[in-house]
């Protein structure tokens, strides 16, 4: 048996109501924890990036894939690094990811990958693909 309201737009609002708050509670926990994270230097993100690493490496995953775009390294290039101050920054964040990259990863091309993964499949070895 459902209940029966005498003011339907009341319900209907408390309803809209309930979903906003549940979709604005969503948004918050995505934000907080995201589903994804990329390793992609933003300026903010060299923890997140590091615990990525560290994931990968207890998982034993063959590669972990650095997403960068040339205007990243250039001043008002993009929208993430505008001063050189910023830029420089990123810089130091790439230094310290990429030495901690370098303790288990090594460096390869996609074709390079690609080409040791379809010669021989049983020595594997963790690849930092660029």
């Amino acid at each position: 048996v459902r209940p029966v309201h005498r003011n339907r737009i009341a319900h209907a609002s408390v309803y809209a109501l309930q979903r906003m708050s549940l979709n604005y509670v969503q948004r918050a926990t995505r934000r907080l924890f995201p589903s994804v994270i990329w390793l992609r230097p933003n300026g903010r993100n060299l923890v997140s990036m590091m615990q990525l690493i560290d994931e990968a490496e207890v998982a034993q995953q063959d590669y972990v894939q650095l997403v960068l775009n040339s205007s990243d390294f250039l001043m008002s290039g993009n929208a993430r690094f505008q001063t050189e101050r910023e830029v420089h920054e990123l810089y130091e964040d790439l230094e310290q990811l990429f030495e901690r990259i370098t303790r288990k990863f090594h460096s390869r091309t996609m074709s390079e990958f690609y080409d040791l993964h379809t010669q021989d499949v049983t020595s594997r070895e963790p690849v930092f693909a660029s």
